[in-house]
């Protein structure tokens, strides 16, 4: 009686770990959906259409890319917080959505509440370039032109509370100069007036402009981070002429809020996997982005630490949220 018991006891066992196991491996059954909360063309869309690209193979189901853009990334944010917490809705997050909560006064979400990290894959750097008529060809220039004139040059980023707006608030407190903010619904916006004239200078990722700073359409004067770019050493770091002076930017992936850790697990598995191959390594250096992978809890902290950092940079710039 008691070895009847056993094998009952191990068949009930068994069978219940193949069928979570089974449940486990169906995932995804269905397209995956990622929501970019930037317009097409700039460096969020184009680093997440390449994720998408490499990641759905790896999974086994198509990934399908939607831009939401608005408020700093908080509108495409909003509608990721409030899905189904399944695993078929992704957000594509950089860390200017940490920046919202000091720049809004209704975000719509809580970055650490309402959401699960998946991991981080990529930093890249933020550059200051301006429309070659304007005449000035360094960031000292700039600064020089800034402080003889205050708030009349004007300066395009892809929105407020993006990384490049931040970065120039943080910058214009270190320098104690003053420009006009032309914030913009993503890069390509801010990109064609600059070059058209209608914007003195341009804050962006080598995504969206290296193409035209090689060009020579644009004049790229200073990257934010803060070491040189190895792929424009002649674009000397802002520390140079402000010392202590730095602001990059990075990006990641998260979900909503109580999505299966295991499948939270096995997206970032297959996004660490991606980012070692040396197809998605090119492409994404090819575009401006340096890869890297940082997991779930990494990620936790990554968002912790920032958040505390960019309340500090509010309020010393004065910003109040609107």
């Amino acid at each position: 009686m008691r070895l009847a018991n056993i094998f009952q006891l191990g068949v009930v066992l068994a069978a219940t770990t193949f069928a979570a196991g089974t449940v486990r491996a169906d995932y995804p059954e269905q397209p995956i959906r990622l929501v970019v909360p930037f317009s097409p063309g700039g460096g969020n869309d184009i680093a997440g259409r390449l994720l998408a690209k490499h990641l759905a193979p790896l999974l086994g189901a198509s990934i399908v890319v939607e831009n939401r853009p608005g408020a700093g990334g908080n509108v495409g944010l909003r509608s990721v917080a409030h899905s189904k917490p399944d695993g078929y809705t992704i957000g594509y997050i950089s860390n200017g959505v940490v920046m919202n909560p000091y720049l809004y006064k209704e975000v719509g979400f809580d970055i650490q509440k309402d959401f699960d990290p998946v991991a981080a894959h990529l930093q890249m750097p933020i550059w200051i370039v301006a429309r070659p008529q304007l005449g000035i060809t360094s960031l000292k220039d700039l600064l020089v032109q800034a402080k003889a004139r205050p708030g009349v040059l004007t300066y395009a980023t892809p929105g407020i509370g993006t990384p490049h707006h931040m970065g120039m608030e943080l910058l214009q407190s270190m320098a104690d100069v003053k420009f006009t903010h032309i914030p913009y619904k993503g890069a390509s916006g801010a990109l064609t007036d600059t070059l058209g004239g209608q914007v003195d200078f341009l804050i962006a990722t080598p995504a969206s402009v290296a193409s035209q700073v090689k060009a020579g359409q644009l004049i790229g004067l200073a990257t934010m981070d803060a070491t040189p770019d190895p792929d424009m050493p002649n674009l000397p770091p802002v520390a140079d002429t402000v010392p202590g002076f730095s602001n990059a930017t990075w990006h990641g992936l998260v979900v909503p809020n109580g999505t299966d850790p295991a499948r939270i697990e096995k997206v970032a598995k297959a996004l660490e996997s991606a980012l070692a191959t040396p197809e998605l390594q090119n492409e994404m250096k090819a575009a401006g982005f340096n890869p890297f992978f940082e997991g779930p809890d990494a990620l936790r902290t990554r968002i912790a630490k920032e958040l505390e950092v960019w309340r500090d940079v509010t309020r010393r710039a004065g910003i109040q949220p609107e």
